[in-house]
């Protein structure tokens, strides 16, 4: 399992269950929990969610959009074909308007 991996399993874990502690999320991702504490740093630090000492909640309300910062990381092999796809249909001097979404 990849880091990329293991870590859209730790945030979709903390998103179904609101929190989840570090002993499950070990048990979930088939690593260590010390490796699960690494990786609650880091989505911690991204914004993408809540850690405390023994796990992690998520930082947004049941019904509520996930964060950018999650919302970005979702999806990505669709995003990479539609970008594909954009930059097969312009040529040299048009011109491609991006907004405020994740894709």
């Amino acid at each position: 399992m990849t880091i990329s991996d293991r870590h859209r399993r730790i945030l979709d874990a903390v998103q179904q269950a609101g929190q989840v502690g570090v002993t499950r999320l070990a048990e979930l991702t088939g690593t260590s929990e010390m490796t699960v504490r690494r990786d609650l740093e880091q989505l911690a630090d991204q914004g993408m969610l809540e850690r405390y000492r023994g796990g992690a909640r998520s930082l947004t309300l049941r019904g509520e959009e996930p964060p950018f910062a999650v919302r970005s990381h979702e999806g990505q092999d669709a995003k990479r074909r539609i970008a594909e796809a954009v930059a097969g249909l312009i040529t040299d001097g048009e011109a491609v308007v991006l907004d405020s979404g994740t894709t």
